[in-house]
């Protein structure tokens, strides 16, 4: 910890759900930062009383915040699922403030986390191109940069921060999506043609009748249809804990937590240029590694959707 450390200045939302377990350590997290003000939203129980039960569970972590800061809840009666309860908690968060910092329940930043995301919230405030900060990196420790962070397309969502004049251009519907696609302009963010064809999959699923219960995707996709930059820490700074549950929605195979490092001082970049090589590799390792190109193809070939 940095004793000469600026004071948290910005507000933290914290999303949550039915994982008491998980969401005592986000939230300790959450509490050695001491944020300001914490948005807490919830999605509602399914009609079942052990999930009632965790869920409530879940909600009382909350009780425990003992600083200095103004609370405010959003605990849904109804399950929304976690695309759509998602997507309406941070609207909630951005419909009160003018930026964030964004943690969900299985997510555990570092203590710098918060303090690398309120210097570049403050630094790049009015900058219109940059619409996303990260705290993950999914580069295995590979650093192509003196500097404390680089540029991407790619925004990524366990832990992460942004401001209200980039969220106001999320549609968790992606109406613009079918006529984006058709008119080609997916090719001005995604150059690599296996990477454009991905992606098209992806969010023709979210506009179909059977779409991926996830918010994200239509994060990403109004960040690149508006020609966005995101901002990715050099170094990983959040650790997931929520892979391999029984429990867990979209991270059901079992991955180790990412060793994560602290930044507390900042080198900034002199000119805002995405690094292509890096978003590359992200794509390549992270985002459809070879494993899943493969499993894809075979679906494909057995008459299987590949999803």
């Amino acid at each position: 910890m940095n004793s000469n450390r600026p004071p948290l200045l910005t507000a933290v939302g914290f999303c949550i759900y039915n994982r008491p377990d998980l969401t005592r350590q986000s939230f300790a997290a959450i509490a050695k930062a001491r944020p300001p003000k914490l948005f807490v939203f919830a999605d509602g129980p399914k009609d079942d009383p052990e999930d009632t039960r965790l869920c409530q569970e879940a909600r009382r972590v909350i009780d425990q915040v003992d600083w200095d800061c103004e609370l405010r809840t959003d605990f849904s009666d109804t399950n929304l699922g976690c695309g759509r309860r998602l997507a309406s908690g941070f609207q909630w968060i951005f419909d009160q403030v003018e930026e964030a910092i964004l943690i969900e329940d299985d997510c555990v930043p570092t203590e710098s986390f918060f303090w690398f995301c309120q210097s570049l919230l403050e630094k790049y405030r009015d900058d219109e191109r940059i619409m996303h900060i990260n705290g993950t990196n999914f580069r295995s420790g590979r650093v192509r940069t003196p500097c404390s962070y680089y540029f991407s397309k790619y925004s990524h969502s366990c832990g992460w921060a942004s401001w209200r004049r980039a969220f106001q251009h999320y549609d968790f519907g992606m109406a613009s999506w079918p006529q984006f696609r058709d008119s080609g302009l997916l090719a001005a963010s995604c150059t690599d043609p296996v990477e454009q064809r991905y992606w098209t999959r992806v969010f023709d699923r979210q506009i179909s009748d059977n779409p991926t219960d996830a918010w994200s995707y239509a994060w990403r996709y109004a960040i690149f249809r508006r020609g966005g930059v995101t901002v990715t820490p050099t170094v990983n700074m959040v650790s997931n804990i929520g892979f391999g549950r029984p429990d867990a929605v979209h991270t059901k195979y079992r991955q180790k937590p990412a060793p994560t490092e602290d930044v507390w001082e900042l080198r900034h970049h002199p000119a805002v240029v995405v690094d292509s090589t890096a978003e590359a590799y992200t794509f390549r390792h992270h985002t459809y590694p070879l494993r899943r190109r493969v499993r894809y193809t075979l679906m494909r070939m057995l008459g299987g959707s590949g999803r």
